[in-house]
């Protein structure tokens, strides 16, 4: 019989900051090799999120406390403790899901512009820009969640009858709406 607890605190991080590992235990409470166990276990907590199993980002993991047993304690046991004392903090912090951005510039002649712009709306994209190039060039700049980029080279073909191109590149994470989560969550996909 093994024996570990240990206490963790969550928090969310800015976006892009990635997980963090905190001990905020006395000095010399656990031997360096149950906190490392601690924190490996978190680390693989967060690889397998309670949301569908999505991979948890930009969190910082809080080591509180931890109580050992010098007889029946394991670097193993502290490992397990902290991966299900991550599971039990994520189902109680309200997880949400997120989805990749894309960056999307799409320069189509002026006469397509209004149906290139539907398109993208109907897609759910946030226009930025919208510019003037020489010779009745439209430039169009927007954020738009990748998962509705898919069949666009086709549709942009379609709309503008093959005279326009688009390039588009990962740009931020953003929250999807709870319609959505729920929708993916019980199987509906993406």
């Amino acid at each position: 019989m093994h024996f570990a607890r240990v206490r963790l605190g969550l928090r969310p991080l800015p976006s892009g900051e990635g997980i963090r590992f905190v001990d905020q235990t006395e000095p010399d409470l656990l031997p360096g090799v149950y906190v490392q166990a601690i924190e490996q276990g978190a680390r693989e907590a967060m690889e397998s999120g309670v949301l569908a199993g999505y991979r948890i980002v930009d969190v910082e993991l809080r080591l509180l406390s931890a109580t050992m047993n010098p007889d029946t304690s394991s670097d193993l046991a502290f490992r397990v403790a902290s991966i299900e004392a991550c599971g039990r903090a994520l189902e109680m912090a309200e997880p949400v899901l997120l989805e990749p951005v894309m960056d999307l510039e799409v320069i189509v002649p002026d006469t397509y512009t209004g149906e290139v712009m539907g398109d993208l709306n109907a897609r759910g994209s946030e226009i930025r820009e919208v510019a003037s190039r020489s010779g009745n060039i439209q430039v169009v700049r927007a954020y738009v969640p990748l998962a509705k980029m898919f069949g666009y080279a086709t549709a942009l073909r379609s709309l503008t009858q093959g005279r326009g191109n688009f390039t588009m590149e990962f740009d931020h994470y953003a929250e999807v709406d709870q319609q959505r989560m729920d929708a993916i969550l019980n199987g509906g996909g993406w």
